[in-house]
């Protein structure tokens, strides 16, 4: 599966496996780990815009309501912020 190539940093793989199964089905219960899944697959391919995007993207997805119900949707959330923070100050030479 796609987390398992992202351990084998095969960043190509993970993310043709994450957007497969977003495309399949976007609302899926497990659709926030593919969406933090393709942002890392992103990364691990030197792409920062698209992983930027992909963070993006899930902090779009995990709205108040949503992390009202799911819980662990906030851990996701925490861990795009700072993922994306990063990314930002990276791009600005602050690294």
């Amino acid at each position: 599966n796609g987390r398992t190539y992202l351990q084998l940093k095969q960043g190509k793989a993970a993310r043709i496996y994450f957007e497969k199964a977003l495309s399949i089905a976007p609302e899926f219960s497990r659709a926030p780990e593919a969406i933090l899944g393709l942002a890392r697959a992103a990364e691990l391919c030197g792409e920062p815009e698209e992983a930027r995007a992909a963070y993006r993207r899930l902090l779009e997805f995990a709205t108040p309501d949503r992390v009202r119900v799911r819980k662990e949707l906030r851990g996701l959330q925490r861990e795009a912020e700072e993922a994306l923070a990063r990314l930002e100050d990276s791009a600005a030479g602050r690294s």
